[in-house]
């Protein structure tokens, strides 16, 4: 007998005295087969809970109703919670893509063309004025019943007194340096600069004698304080600053490039000025 058949012998009488003492093919010792086993045995055939199967799928094939949370994460919320909802605005303008939104689509510094566009879409005279200052856009209350009265008193006063080659105006758009547009209530430009101004949608500031702001409780320090300094920074001459809520009215001119108030009014009185021109301004309609 050679070697191989004395390996095969070998093998089949290791199978004989395993089926004799009970055991199942491939069954290691002290590990009972199916019919080693009782009826009251406490072992099921039956898959564990947490064996994958059809009606126990694995982890990886759960839907997202059938997740299990682990309890509440180092933020407080669960693993599989979203977390609170983001609005779109939240986001920087190029993660939030178009909304059609000619201001909230802007990303960088304003340009007066890109102001144009957008005062051409009527942006500028809706909810509020926009204007341009130094790349920055700004926009400003929108007019009210009281203001649009106090801007009609105060263009009739002028309208009244204006010599000849000048020209009452407003609201129009004022060209004060690069990137720099601002829209007063009123301006007093040359006759001739106003077919001019037609053409390029804006006034240049060497062509205005005298810019009027008419404010109320509405506008705040950008109208009553900084858009003053602009003017005086474009040397515009003279300024009228009327208050329809006080009310008070006051003019100033242009000195060493600030302004210097020359004349007041307050309560009824009219305000009265000699130069440029002579002026009546009342302060409250007759």
């Amino acid at each position: 007998m050679d070697e191989a058949e004395r390996e095969a012998e070998g093998a089949d009488a290791e199978s004989d005295e395993a089926a004799a003492a009970g055991l199942g093919p491939g069954l290691g010792l002290g590990n009972p087969g199916p019919e080693a086993r009782g009826s009251d045995d406490s072992r099921s055939d039956d898959p564990r809970p947490d064996d994958p199967g059809p009606d126990n799928p694995a982890p990886d094939d759960r839907g997202p109703d059938d997740r299990v949370s682990d309890g509440p994460g180092p933020d407080g919320l669960a693993p599989h919670d979203p977390g609170p909802e983001h609005s779109a605005l939240d986001l920087p303008a190029r993660e939030r893509g178009s909304r059609d939104d000619p201001v909230l689509d802007h990303d960088g510094p304003w340009s007066e063309e890109d102001y144009r566009v957008l005062t051409a879409k009527g942006i500028a005279h809706g909810d509020g004025r926009a204007e341009l200052i130094d790349g920055a856009l700004v926009v400003g209350p929108g007019p009210t019943r009281e203001s649009e009265q106090a801007v009609a008193r105060t263009r009739k006063a002028l309208d009244a007194a204006l010599p000849d080659g000048l020209r009452v105006v407003g609201p129009v758009a004022l060209r004060m340096g690069t990137d720099c547009v601002l829209v007063p209530d009123l301006v007093i430009v040359r006759a001739a600069a106003e077919s001019e101004a037609a053409q390029e949608s804006a006034f240049d500031a060497e062509d205005v004698l005298m810019v009027a702001e008419i404010v109320g409780p509405e506008h705040g320090a950008v109208d009553r304080s900084f858009k003053p300094q602009v003017y005086a920074r474009a040397r515009l001459p003279y300024l009228l600053l009327v208050d329809h809520h006080v009310p008070f009215a006051a003019a100033s001119m242009l000195i060493s490039g600030r302004y210097h108030e020359y004349a007041r009014a307050s309560g009824a009185e009219a305000l009265e000025i000699e130069e440029p021109f002579r002026l009546r301004v009342p302060q409250a309609a007759r």
